[in-house]
């Protein structure tokens, strides 16, 4: 498991916005709560549950993401070298 583990926590991903093609950059180190954490994210969020998801969803597989919040995980399977299956997230 440690070895899937790494993985750059930035980056670009191309996404489909009405049938047009953009980009979108993240920074997949969670910040939000820096004030409190600092630099515990700095390997990126949850690298347990991230190194998890890339051991049990195939490349051609579904993640339903659901209470994403701002998406991370949807982001971390889509952005995986290979991946072309479909990832769906849902925040009520």
């Amino acid at each position: 498991m440690k070895a899937l583990s790494f993985r750059p926590v930035r980056g670009t991903m191309k996404v489909k916005v009405l049938g047009q093609d953009r980009r979108a950059h993240f920074d997949a180190r969670n910040r939000q709560f820096s004030a409190l954490y600092f630099d515990v994210f700095s390997c990126g969020y949850e690298p347990e549950f991230t190194t998890l998801i890339d051991a049990l969803v195939p490349d051609d597989g579904i993640l339903y993401d659901v209470g994403s919040n701002w998406g991370f995980f949807g982001i971390h399977l889509a952005a995986r070298p290979g991946f072309n299956g479909s990832v769906h997230c849902f925040e009520p």
